[in-house]
């Protein structure tokens, strides 16, 4: 089925170790209006790559909301689909994702997340965290997975991303559901249908995303502690404790593969605050 009214957009910066071919091609297999990938200057082939697929192909500066911005700008079609280089698409995703949408009030649509192969700790790990991830009702408190929005709701709301300094890093997600708060847009529907978190890990992989995602923690917390009431810098600095050291691996007890869950919440956990302790130690040098 063809999805005429639904434009692709991508964000890419040396994304080879992915399996990019396998990616494109199940964006290129659901029938798109238009393909855009906004490159953040990549040094290791990954548009010429991308150009394979698509004649929209840009390259920018890096920075997340600023590469998403560039490409939502140039949507021509009434709905976007935001999708990241490790997820592969199974067929006819799109059109379902538009027919959910148009059945339901809602703001974004988000697919499902399903890890493709389970081959070690840290892929079936990650399977367990999206099992819990994405319990729930028929919204999603917040979104972080790829989703379907209509282009002109969308395009103010990565605008003003794109002109924080904020929105540029791994903290992406959590600053966005901030802005869709403040602005009273709650309903991101859970969708019935998955896609497939298609990506190799290993610790390496894995602890460089983690690490990235303390980063984005820190760099959160700094732009805003100042206007945070004391409740709200607390949480802050503890929501990956409660998460990851406590509510996760007592959910994971009564699990079979508990052996499996609980160490893989609890190192997700070391790896985030060490990004985030280790920013801010280099943070405080370099000033």
């Amino acid at each position: 089925m063809s999805c005429s009214e639904i434009t692709i957009i991508v964000n890419t910066l040396n994304d080879t170790s992915r399996n990019l071919d396998q990616f494109f091609v199940s964006l290129v297999r659901n029938k798109p209006a238009e393909i855009i990938v906004v490159d953040g200057q990549s040094n290791d082939g990954t548009a010429e790559i991308a150009k394979k697929y698509t004649n929209s192909v840009y390259v920018t500066g890096p920075g997340i909301s600023k590469q998403q911005y560039y490409g939502v700008k140039r949507v021509k079609t009434k709905y976007l689909f935001l999708v990241a280089t490790d997820i592969e698409l199974p067929d006819d995703t799109l059109s379902k994702l538009q027919i959910e949408f148009e059945n339901n009030d809602c703001f974004a649509v988000q697919a499902k997340l399903k890890v493709k192969m389970e081959r070690n700790f840290f892929e079936k790990g990650k399977k367990i965290f999206l099992d819990f991830l994405q319990e729930g009702g028929k919204y999603y408190e917040f979104l972080n997975g790829p989703s379907l929005f209509i282009t002109k709701k969308y395009l103010p709301i990565i605008k003003e991303m794109a002109n924080s300094k904020v929105g540029q890093g791994y903290a992406v997600d959590t600053f966005r559901t901030d802005i869709l708060k403040k602005k009273k847009i709650y309903k991101f529907l859970r969708s019935k249908f998955f896609v497939f978190q298609n990506e190799k890990l290993n610790f390496k992989s894995y602890a460089e995303k983690v690490i990235s995602y303390g980063v984005g923690d820190y760099f959160y917390y700094n732009s805003n502690k100042s206007k945070w009431s004391y409740v709200r810098c607390l949480k802050s600095l503890t929501h990956v404790f409660n998460k990851y050291i406590i509510y996760f691996p007592c959910r994971s007890i009564f699990r079979r593969d508990l052996y499996i869950a609980i160490p893989f919440f609890w190192l997700t956990a070391l790896l985030r605050y060490y990004g985030f302790f280790k920013t801010m130690l280099f943070y405080k040098k370099s000033k």
